[in-house]
């Protein structure tokens, strides 16, 4: 969402007198943002992905066509098809060898490779502004995205991933006991801290890639 002028004064206005009942939920539009940054964009992992996949496929040039077809937007940002569906079909023209109706032959193990891609996006300025923010005013930060661009918007501040203590132990399928901040948290509530809830590049079992895993 874009906001004018008056649109933005009202949100900081709204954050500062609420500060210790704000939490920010933050998606890609965050990665989509930050255009000026190095490393490689959302869309050119999926790029990646779709052209290694398309190698194995019976007819690769035909494949790697249609797969990239998904990702292009029409006037209004939509896409043929969601990231889930497309990373379904990745895996799908990868693992499922030709004529057959089950079965993976595992050539790409997508979450792995997912992984590997994700380490070589890097934060921009959007990044930096956020964080900075968020950790000055003590507020958390809730991300769906895998990738560490805010952990390394910290600058010379070290980030490193813990664990709340809990009564019950949390599998690194759904590692939402692990944060990332510069101290153990007292109150997750009223501290800076970074949570992945849809899975995290450093936990490749809980990134969550196709439609079922969303499910």
């Amino acid at each position: 969402m874009k906001l004018n002028l008056h649109g933005l004064e009202r949100a900081k206005f709204v954050l500062s007198k609420n500060r210790l009942e704000v939490a920010l939920l933050l998606g890609n539009g965050i990665n989509r943002a930050a255009r000026d940054s190095d490393g490689i964009s959302w869309k050119e992992l999926l790029q990646t992905l779709i052209k290694e996949a398309s190698q194995y496929a019976e007819h690769p040039k035909k494949a790697e066509s249609r797969l990239l077809r998904l990702l292009e937007e029409d006037d209004f940002k939509r896409t043929p098809a969601s990231n889930p569906e497309v990373f379904d079909l990745i895996e799908a023209t990868c693992n499922l060898d030709p004529g057959a109706t089950q079965g993976r032959s595992e050539k790409i193990k997508l979450q792995s490779r997912i992984s590997d891609l994700l380490k070589m996006i890097r934060p921009g300025k959007p990044h930096r502004q956020v964080v900075s923010w968020a950790h000055t005013a003590k507020v958390p930060v809730l991300i769906t995205n895998y990738d560490h661009c805010l952990q390394d918007a910290l600058g010379g501040l070290a980030c490193p991933q813990r664990r709340l203590k809990t009564r019950r132990w949390v599998s690194d399928y759904y590692p939402w006991d692990r944060y990332y901040a510069p101290q153990p948290l007292t109150d997750p509530l009223d501290s800076f801290a970074i949570w992945h809830i849809h899975g995290d590049r450093v936990m490749r079992r809980s990134i969550r890639a196709g439609l079922d895993q969303y499910m």
